[in-house]
């Protein structure tokens, strides 16, 4: 083999390797993480635009498929794009893979929910408040399940909710209004219907 012929094979080799390592790090820069993809998802949810939301969401999936949260993001999703079908089968899928998260729990409460599926509703908001590991999630998972007892015409058993989310924020506007409304469905007319009453009106005033 001639000089010129090794020279030439030597500068070919050279560009060959020099494109390999282009490629390599051209595919590893610009590959995302299962974060990063979750990231864009949030993102695109932000601006309902689910669409490219689920593509995202999809793909922190597959880059990660034991993070709950991934899967209980993408069953938001589903529940703007296909409605609670579809958003129940996936939350569903995330609950094995942390059975002592609350929020999984609630999340599926409130899909089960806006399927009209009260009393799955109810089961699962009972599951969010035993695993709460704050008072305010468990004030916020307690009117959950006050309202969906509401929806089930449960009044008692959504007074004893809303009473004892008032435990954890005795001001709040909300609870104080469905309290009242409660015991008015109830026909109840007693002192402590009054209490919580005077104090909702305070607060209004107060706004």
């Amino acid at each position: 083999m001639s000089f010129k012929a090794i020279s030439l094979f030597l500068l070919m080799t050279i560009k060959h390797i020099y494109l390999s390592i282009f490629i390599f790090l051209s595919v590893t820069l610009s590959a995302q993480t299962a974060k990063e993809y979750a990231d864009m998802a949030s993102a695109k949810m932000e601006n309902k635009d689910y669409r490219n939301a689920l593509a995202f969401i999809d793909r922190a999936i597959q880059l990660n498929d034991t993070n709950q949260w991934y899967l209980m993001d993408k069953a938001d999703i589903e529940l703007h794009l296909y409605g609670s079908r579809d958003a129940i089968n996936t939350i569903l899928k995330a609950i094995p893979l942390n059975r002592k998260n609350a929020e999984v729990y609630n999340r599926a409460g409130n899909l089960y929910g806006s399927g009209g599926l009260i009393d799955s509703a109810i089961y699962m908001y009972n599951f969010a408040i035993k695993y709460a590991k704050t008072d305010t999630a468990k004030f916020g998972y307690l009117q959950n399940r006050g309202t969906a007892k509401i929806g089930n015409r449960n009044f008692e058993g959504a007074k004893q909710d809303f009473e004892k989310a008032l435990e954890f924020n005795p001001n709040e506007i909300a609870t104080l209004n469905n309290i009242a409304g409660i015991y008015d469905e109830l026909g109840e007319k007693k002192i402590k219907p009054l209490i919580h009453l005077k104090k909702l009106l305070n607060l209004i005033q107060i706004l």
